[in-house]
């Protein structure tokens, strides 16, 4: 697997009511500036072997085949209208199908042609 960075990720559902607040429907957002802490306010820190680069805005994760993860809970499961967000850059173009995000038996992934795919 080629080397990616990924500079932040926000899971969140995001069909908004009109009198509640954005953050009641965030459910968790890594930064990855520096550390694997969940700035939502949720606890929901990821742990895993972590390095640092440079990133679109401060710093990002830069994986080359490593994991990180996030334990499981009831708000991160995959349900209707859960939006899952990020920014990646890939320093090499990737070959095949990269995962991205594995819930369970399910993976959300690019491949290299650049069309959408999980």
């Amino acid at each position: 697997m080629k080397a990616m960075r990924i500079a932040a990720v926000l899971l969140g559902v995001w069909a908004l009511a009109a009198c509640a607040r954005a953050d009641d429907f965030l459910f968790a957002h890594f930064p990855f500036d520096g550390d694997l802490q969940d700035a939502s306010g949720r606890g929901h820190h990821a742990a895993g072997q972590a390095r640092f680069a440079e990133g679109r805005a401060g710093q990002a994760l830069k994986l080359n085949g490593e994991q990180v993860q996030v334990p499981d809970s009831p708000e991160l499961r995959l349900a209707p209208g859960l939006t899952i967000d990020c920014w990646v850059y890939f320093d090499d173009q990737p070959t095949g199908y990269q995962p991205l995000v594995i819930k369970g038996s399910t993976t959300s992934r690019c491949c290299s042609s650049g069309g959408r795919n999980g």
